[in-house]
């Protein structure tokens, strides 16, 4: 088979491209500050109004 010859169409002459030319090793301009969102639990459980996972026996 003589199919050495042919060039590569995916060969890049400057060497491997990445998805990232502009990378920098900084803060990407879109992720601002991170927001502290003024959550406050209603009551001494904030993720769900059930029973607490200590008031059940275990399991094994």
């Amino acid at each position: 088979m003589m199919v050495n010859h042919l060039p590569m169409p995916y060969a890049m002459p400057q060497g491997p491209q990445y998805c990232i030319p502009q990378y920098r090793h900084s803060a990407p301009p879109y992720v601002g500050p991170p927001q502290q969102y003024p959550v406050q639990p209603p009551g001494p459980s904030p993720f769900y109004p059930g029973p607490g996972p200590g008031d059940f026996p275990t399991p094994y």
